[in-house]
C-alpha cells in the first residue's frame, strides 16, 4: 500500500522542484511545496525500511516526521499566507469559521476516543492528530468561505477541497480502520490526492494572473471609451501588454517544467527571449499593418512594456503581500515599469524602419531584440542577488540620461533654428 504514497509523493516533490521557485512564486506555494517534500522524505524513509530493516518501523520511527511536518507546514501557509487575504475577523465571516470548528472539533473528538480507547500508539497517532485537525480546520473554512475581491478562495477551492480530503484519510488511517481492500482504497486515495496537490495549488496561483488582468482591464476598457483616438490607442497598447504578460507567464511556466530548470534559470535564460518577443509582436504588427512612423510607434512600444509591468507587478504584490513596503512598491514601480518599457521601446524603434529601408530593418531588428534581450536578462540577473539595488537603479539611470540627452538635443536644434535668418 505504500508504494502508492511513495509515488504520489514523488510527483509532487517532482513537480515542486520545477515550479516552486519561480521568481513569481507565491509563498504559500513554496510552503505547500515543503510540505509535500516532508511527505516525500518520511514515506521515502518508511519505505527503504521495510526493506532494510523492517523491524524499526514497528512502533515510533523517524518517517512519522514526514507527516508531521506535512501538516504543520499546510497549517502555516493557511494561518501565515492565505487566511490572512480572505478573512478579515468581521462578524459577518463567523457563521464559516463555527461550521469548520465544529467538523474539526467532531473529527478530532471521534478520533480521539478510537485512538485512546483501541489504538496501540497513542501518542504518536496524536502527534500527528493535532496539526491534521488544525489544518482540517483552515481547509474546511476555505473550502465554504465565500469569495473575496481579488479572487483567491475561488481560485484556490479545489486545493482546499484536496487538502481536507488528506487531512480526512489520515484521520481514517490513524483511527486503524482502512484494513484489507479498504486500506488499499486509503493508499491510492491519498497516492493521487498527493500527485494533484501542488499542480491544483499551481492552477490556483495562476489563475490570480488573470483575475487580476480582469479586474484592472475592464475598468480601462470602459474608461477608453471617454478617451480621444491617441489616448484610447496608448491605453490599448498597454492592455495589450498585460495580456502579454499573462501569456508570458504561462509559457515560461510550461518551458520550465519542459525543461526541468530552476525558477532562476527561467528568470535568467528564457523569460528575457519569451517577454521580449511577446512584446515586440503588437508592435510589429502595428508597424506592417497600419503606421511605422516613429512618433507614434515609440510611445505605443513603451505602453506595451509599461502595461507588462502593470500586470507583472500587482500579481507580485499579492503573491508576497506580507513583504512588500511602500519603498519597495516605488523603487519596483519605477524599475521594472522602465526596464521592461525601454527594452520595447528599443525594439520599436527598430520596427520603424520597416517601410523606409527594409534591409536595415531586417538586420538590425535581430540586434535590436538582442540587445532587449541582454538587458533584460542581465536587469533579472542583479535583481535577484545581492546587487539587486544596482538592478533597480539601471533603467532608472538609463531612462534619466537618456532624458537629458534628448532634452540637450531638442534645445541645441530649437536655439540653431532661431539662429538661421
Amino acid at each position: 500500500m505504500i508504494w502508492f504514497e511513495l509515488a504520489g509523493a514523488l510527483i509532487a516533490f517532482v513537480y515542486g522542484l520545477c515550479t516552486a521557485f519561480q521568481k513569481r512564486t507565491p509563498l504559500y506555494y513554496r510552503i505547500v511545496f515543503f510540505a509535500m517534500t516532508c511527505c516525500f522524505l518520511g514515506v521515502g524513509y518508511y519505505t527503504l525500511a521495510l526493506g532494510i530493516w523492517p523491524e524499526g518501523v514497528q512502533g515510533f520511527h523517524v518517517g512519522y516526521f514526514g507527516s508531521i511536518g506535512m501538516y504543520f507546514f499546510l497549517y502555516s501557509s493557511y494561518y501565515g499566507a492565505i487566511n490572512t487575504l480572505a478573512d478579515d475577523g468581521t462578524p459577518r465571516f463567523r457563521r464559516y469559521r463555527i461550521v469548520a470548528f465544529l467538523v474539526a472539533a467532531v473529527t478530532a473528538l471521534l478520533a480521539g476516543v478510537r485512538i485512546w480507547t483501541a489504538g496501540t500508539e497513542r501518542i504518536l497517532s496524536t502527534w500527528i492528530l493535532i496539526p491534521a485537525v488544525a489544518t482540517l480546520y483552515f481547509a474546511c473554512k476555505h473550502w465554504i468561505f465565500p469569495d473575496v475581491e481579488m479572487g483567491i478562495i475561488d481560485a484556490m477551492r479545489p486545493f482546499n477541497a484536496i487538502v481536507l480530503a488528506l487531512c480526512l484519510l489520515q484521520v481514517w488511517e490513524l483511527c486503524g480502520t482502512g484494513q484489507g481492500a479498504v486500506g488499499w482504497a486509503r493508499a491510492a486515495a491519498t497516492g493521487v490526492l498527493l500527485a494533484i496537490s501542488l499542480p491544483v495549488a499551481h492552477r490556483g496561483g495562476a489563475a490570480m494572473v488573470y483575475i487580476i488582468l480582469i479586474c484592472i482591464a475592464v475598468p480601462l476598457l470602459l474608461l477608453m471609451t471617454l478617451m480621444d483616438s491617441k489616448s484610447r490607442l496608448l491605453t490599448g497598447f498597454m492592455l495589450i501588454g498585460m495580456l502579454t504578460a499573462a501569456s508570458a507567464y504561462e509559457i515560461n511556466s510550461t518551458v520550465q517544467l519542459t525543461f526541468w530548470m530552476t525558477g532562476q534559470e527561467v528568470s535568467v535564460r528564457a523569460a528575457p527571449i519569451v517577454e521580449e518577443l511577446l512584446k515586440a509582436t503588437p508592435v510589429l504588427f502595428y508597424s506592417v499593418v497600419v503606421s511605422d512612423d516613429r512618433h507614434t510607434l515609440l510611445p505605443l512600444s513603451m505602453s506595451v512594456g509599461i502595461g507588462f509591468a502593470i500586470l507583472e507587478n500587482a500579481y507580485l504584490l499579492t503573491a508576497y503581500i506580507d513583504q512588500v513596503t511602500l519603498g519597495w512598491a516605488l523603487i519596483r514601480g519605477l524599475s521594472t515599469s522602465l526596464s521592461h518599457g525601454l527594452c520595447t521601446l528599443t525594439v520599436g524603434y527598430g520596427m520603424s524602419f520597416i517601410r523606409k529601408q527594409k534591409k536595415l530593418f531586417y538586420t538590425g531588428i535581430f540586434g535590436l531584440l538582442s540587445l532587449a534581450i541582454t538587458f533584460h536578462s542581465t536587469f533579472n540577473l542583479l535583481i535577484q542577488s545581492s546587487y539587486d539595488w544596482v538592478g533597480m537603479m539601471l533603467p532608472i539611470t538609463i531612462f534619466g540620461v537618456g532624458w537629458l540627452v534628448r532634452r540637450k538635443v531638442r534645445l541645441q536644434a530649437q536655439a540653431s533654428s532661431k539662429g538661421r535668418p
